[in-house]
């Protein structure tokens, strides 16, 4: 069976990262779809064609617009295909893919992380409202044109409902590769303090990751004087410099070390005593996952499907520096080991990669 997948932002996507080896090695014919201009390194290797289309991004975001050569692309290419898997719905790169595939016939499947305006949100009111306008609008369309819709977690079935048939939804949690992610996969990362708590962050530095906000916990935390933290930031984003500036002002210039943008983030999960993450929403982040295959514990905003991934640390209410610093003081009072095996059990149980492979090798290659 020739199987395409494509992935629809500058960074690869979990599901079609991890379907794509997989699949090959089952012996389907993959070609996977990655922009030209994008970063990360699209899964290759035997049974793996990796087919890169032109697109154009919306301005300091990773928002992917289609071209005329997309277009020509998948339409010469679709027709070939036995089975297509769209890596979201929020993009019109997508949008076009699930129409190329009704329009030809071949079966179609597009995976939600999460329903932007509906139940994740920018914190832009304008922003919020074209989201919702465009989920609304666009979204609906090219959840008509599929075939099946692959919800990540159980707390987007119930905004899909409102959009598309039950008949047409499944609800297939984003595994993760414990061998990949695991507490000796890699050498540990180097920090620049020893001397304190070692938190992590990993992602975009955007307003909506809530970095505003894990800085001011620093801040606070650093006030209190009961311990000594070290914050590293893993990722670039719209507002560095802002971020840098807000550090310095603050005070905590020192305590905080913006690593940058980052091929592998696994020795950086690996070092740190703690994962952080304070976002203002969330789907069912992959890295909150990765954090704890690592038995890195994890604090989170309470956001998304966050609760339902978090085991061995602590969920935190979301847009609140005192709450943040409040969680991560009282992870830092526990036993952080213990806290990480607990975390990795979690994972081992409830987030294998092979089982998610059985039901998308299920739904998909009718195996």
């Amino acid at each position: 069976m020739k199987i395409g997948l494509l992935n629809p932002t500058v960074l690869v996507r979990p599901d079609p990262k991890i379907l794509a080896p997989r699949l090959a090695a089952n012996g389907h014919d993959v070609v996977f779809y990655h922009p030209k201009k994008g970063r990360g390194n699209p899964p290759k290797g035997e049974n793996i064609t990796v087919k890169y289309y032109p697109a154009r991004f919306v301005p300091k975001i990773r928002y992917t617009l289609p071209t005329p050569g997309f277009y020509r692309l998948l339409r010469d290419d679709i027709p070939t295909l036995d089975r297509f898997v769209i890596g979201d719905y929020l993009y019109p790169v997508c949008s076009i893919g699930a129409l190329l595939g009704r329009r030809f016939g071949v079966e179609t499947t597009v995976v939600v992380s999460n329903l932007v305006g509906i139940e994740w949100f920018y914190g832009n009111r304008l922003v919020d409202a074209v989201s919702k306008l465009y989920t609304h609008s666009v979204g609906r369309v090219t959840f008509a044109a599929a075939d099946h819709i692959v919800g990540q977690g159980e707390y987007v079935r119930d905004g899909l409902t409102r959009f598309t048939s039950d008949r047409k939804t499944s609800v297939i949690p984003t595994g993760i590769d414990l061998d990949h992610y695991a507490p000796d996969a890699t050498t540990a990362a180097e920090f620049d303090r020893n001397d304190a708590v070692e938190l992590v962050y990993v992602g975009r530095l955007d307003p909506v990751k809530g970095v505003h906000y894990l800085l001011a916990a620093v801040e606070k935390l650093q006030e209190r004087g009961n311990r000594e933290y070290h914050l590293t930031l893993v990722g670039d984003g719209t507002k560095r410099a802002a971020y840098e500036r807000t550090a310095e002002k603050g005070g905590i210039d020192g305590d905080v070390t913006f690593a940058g943008y980052q091929d592998d983030v696994r020795p950086f999960l690996i070092a740190a005593d703690m994962f952080v993450l304070g976002s203002l929403a969330e789907g069912p982040p992959a890295v909150i996952r990765e954090a704890q295959a690592c038995e890195t514990p994890v604090v989170s905003t309470n956001v998304g499907g966050v609760s339902d991934l978090v085991h061995g640390g602590v969920v935190v209410p979301p847009n609140d520096p005192n709450a943040l610093a409040d969680g991560i003081e009282q992870l830092a009072g526990t036993n952080l080991a213990d806290c990480g095996r607990v975390a990795r059990e979690f994972m081992v149980e409830n987030f294998d990669v092979e089982s998610m492979m059985a039901e998308y090798t299920a739904l998909i290659a009718d195996e």
